[in-house]
């Protein structure tokens, strides 16, 4: 048995592709073969919907970057979540990992 455990910083958002749309970005990260209502579902989770999911990432608010890390995230299913101590207001978000 592994553990894995994810690890978030403020900068993640930095390193995603901001010319694809936050589902683009979460199809290319993950095997072929997953539905495409899987990736969308896991982007509802963290509140990131409708045309936010299509539109290309370098359009989204900071907050909404951060939605789609914490759905790429969560979709990696960590045992462990590790986080600094001021992303307290994530709290909501971070419900749903």
């Amino acid at each position: 048995m592994h553990l894995r455990i994810a690890r978030y910083h403020q900068h993640l958002s930095d390193t995603l592709d901001v010319d694809l749309s936050a589902l683009q970005f979460m199809q290319k990260s993950f095997p072929e073969g997953t539905p495409i209502e899987n990736m969308r579902a896991a982007l509802g989770k963290f509140g990131l919907s409708g045309q936010a999911q299509l539109a290309p990432i370098k359009n989204l608010s900071d907050g909404q970057k951060s939605r789609v890390v914490f759905a790429w995230l969560a979709q990696r299913n960590p045992n462990m979540v590790c986080l600094p101590i001021h992303h307290h207001h994530h709290y909501p978000q971070l419900y749903s990992l």
